[in-house]
C-alpha cells in the first residue's frame, strides 16, 4: 500500500495495483481501475516515487534465512 493525503487532511492507503493513471489538473487526480478517482495533495511525481518504492519492496528477493541449532542439525 502507498500512503496518500486527501485535501481534507485524511490519510488514504491505496493499493497501487488499482492505479490506471495520474493526472495533474493542476491538483493530482488518481484514476483507479474500478472507475473511481481520488483527488490527493501529493504531486504526480510524489505518487510515482511512492509507487516505484512499493513495487521495489514487493519485487525484492526474499532474504536467505539460515536456522542453526534446529532438530536436524548434528551438535557433535
Amino acid at each position: 500500500m502507498i500512503e496518500l493525503t486527501r485535501f481534507n487532511g485524511s490519510v488514504y492507503f491505496l493499493n497501487p495495483d488499482w492505479v490506471v493513471s495520474l493526472e495533474a489538473t493542476p491538483d493530482t487526480v488518481v484514476h483507479l481501475a474500478n472507475g473511481d478517482s481520488l483527488l490527493v495533495k501529493e504531486t504526480p511525481a510524489e505518487v510515482m516515487e511512492r509507487f516505484e518504492a512499493y513495487k521495489a519492496r514487493v519485487n525484492a528477493p526474499l532474504p536467505t534465512i539460515v536456522v542453526k541449532g534446529g532438530p536436524d542439525e548434528d551438535d557433535s
